[in-house]
């Protein structure tokens, strides 16, 4: 299984699309990128999720402006565990992952 399988999974899988309509993913095999409608808790509506050389993820938030062309790093933050992903994703915009 590739890790951007295994980080969407993590996520909520179908539950976690279900909820939140993410849109646009893109992955390179160690990572997971993905638009995500922007929330009134935080600024962002894209994150990337990449596997670091502890097998911990770092967690990236952009405020994306496609009219502008400009991709502004909102929050960072690195040596995530799997089992916190689900978690920070909800505690930084505020969307329910599941019903």
């Amino acid at each position: 299984m590739q890790t951007s399988e295994v980080i969407r999974r993590a996520l909520g899988g179908n539950k976690f699309e279900a909820m939140v309509n993410p849109k646009d993913f893109v992955t390179r095999g160690h990572d997971l990128q993905f638009k995500f409608p922007k929330s009134r808790k935080n600024k962002s509506n894209m994150i990337k999720i990449e596997l670091n050389g502890n097998d911990l993820f770092d967690v990236t938030f952009y405020n994306m402006n496609m009219r502008k062309f400009q991709f502004d790093k909102i929050e960072t933050f690195g040596d995530i565990g799997i089992e916190q992903l689900k978690q920070l994703f909800e505690d930084r915009t505020g969307y329910a992952t599941n019903l």
